[in-house]
């Protein structure tokens, strides 16, 4: 399952390998001009923001609030680092002030951190009341809490006195007196925030499930979703392509996620099938050939399951099976195989 939801999914290999390019010949090029630290940064990451969104979409499309998941740990790690950076300059480099702002050190403003600390907190929240059992997750909320109070406290000080980079309740001069710079206060603070938060985004994959799987067995455990899950495939057919051919040996069952199919059956065009619907079952239920051509008549995205797996799938509810052999009937009816 971590390969499935954290892999390129929807993104072509060779799209990758030349963002890959395209990103490292902006960063050599930031570099040969002199740019600042943030300069090359952008650069370097700008190229993958279409493909970024591109994935997100697709990991929305089959995972849902996953996606919204992988969106939050990629910003805090983004916002982790940013910190490690400024760790880096004022404990190695003996940087101080400006120099010492991280990465992006335009963007170290009273506003900027505490609507990002009031946007992970929100996130937190959502994924701990949607992924009620997952343990660390209310330990990630526990410390977003913790850490939001932190700024909280910074902005009722900014807003009363207009002076940026006041202490808070923790550091040097703060309200609570420890021997901390606020930079390593706040530091710890994303760190004690990031682990729990990685250790919560592990459990959750393992109980992970393709939500196009489960709208089309509503009834299947949860368990069994998720293990299928891992056995998914995902299969593309441009516009003509056929998908399957009548006569053929049923091998898997598919599951329309983009675009639309027709089937047809002894030259005659039968239905058209679109987005959440499926197709395979009669062959892999009621006989080892298929009964009918499917042709994609616009660009398709399907899920595939292979035989083994859909018979295990199904066998884990009679009452899906029962589902499905009802559709089988209908289907057939409509064939004239009845």
């Amino acid at each position: 399952m971590f390969a499935r939801v954290l892999s390129f999914n929807r993104v072509p290999l060779n799209v990758v390998l030349v963002t890959v390019v395209i990103s490292y010949a902006a960063q050599f090029l930031a570099l040969l001009q002199g740019f600042p630290l943030w300069g090359v940064a952008l650069a370097t990451v700008l190229p993958w923001l279409p493909v970024f969104t591109l994935e997100m979409l697709w990991r929305y499309r089959h995972y849902q609030w996953m996606a919204l998941f992988e969106l939050v740990i990629i910003s805090q790690i983004g916002h982790f680092i940013e910190h490690l950076v400024q760790m880096y300059q004022i404990h190695i480099l003996g940087l101080r002030g400006a120099a010492a702002r991280g990465i992006f050190g335009q963007l170290d403003i009273e506003w900027v951190h505490f609507l990002f600390n009031t946007y992970l907190l929100i996130a937190f929240l959502a994924l701990a009341l949607r992924f009620r059992r997952n343990p660390w997750l209310w330990v990630t909320l526990v410390a977003a809490v913790l850490h939001e109070a932190e700024h909280l406290y910074i902005m009722a000080n900014f807003l009363r006195t207009g002076t940026p980079g006041l202490p808070g309740l923790l550091g040097k001069g703060a309200l609570i007196s420890i021997p901390l710079a606020r930079a390593d206060v706040h530091f710890l603070y994303n760190f004690v925030e990031s682990i729990p938060m990685m250790l919560a985004f592990a459990w959750q994959l393992r109980i992970v499930r393709d939500e196009w799987l489960a709208k089309v067995f509503p009834r299947v455990g949860a368990q069994d979703l998720a293990a299928a899950s891992q056995r998914i495939q995902t299969v593309r057919a441009p516009a003509g392509e056929v998908i399957v051919r009548e006569g053929e040996v049923a091998d898997r069952f598919f599951i329309i996620t983009q675009g639309e199919v027709e089937v047809i059956q002894g030259g005659r065009k039968i239905t058209r099938l679109g987005p959440g619907a499926y197709f395979g079952e009669i062959g892999l239920l009621a006989g080892d050939a298929r009964v009918a051509t499917v042709r994609a008549t616009a660009p398709t995205e399907l899920l595939a399951l292979d035989r083994t797996h859909f018979r295990t799938l199904i066998a884990s509810s009679a009452d899906t099976v029962q589902d499905l052999e009802l559709v089988v009937r209908q289907r057939l009816a409509e064939l004239g195989r009845a």
